[in-house]
């Protein structure tokens, strides 16, 4: 978090913010990318990040029955394609 604060400082000051006073197209710019567009981008590359890495669907059966047989249970079936699994 203090990083988050020390990298909007930097790019606040290094665009011409000056407090209580008009800002200058450069610190308005500054101030749009710290509050809509580098966040905007942070989560597009977590959305791609996910969906590229995300793997737990592959791995969702084995998880199952390692679980069932960990407690003894018959194996719950699997569900189907917009179905939550039971828990």
């Amino acid at each position: 978090m203090a990083g988050a604060g020390a990298i909007t400082g930097v790019l606040l000051s290094s665009s011409g913010y000056i407090a209580n006073h008009t800002q200058s197209d450069s610190a308005l710019l500054a101030i749009k990318a710290c509050y809509l567009y580098i966040p905007a981008l942070l989560i597009l590359a977590s959305m791609l990040w996910m969906g590229r890495f995300y793997r737990l669907d592959d791995q969702y059966e084995q998880i199952r029955a390692d679980l069932d047989a960990g407690r003894g249970a018959s194996p719950a079936p699997a569900p189907t394609a917009g179905e939550s699994p039971a828990m």
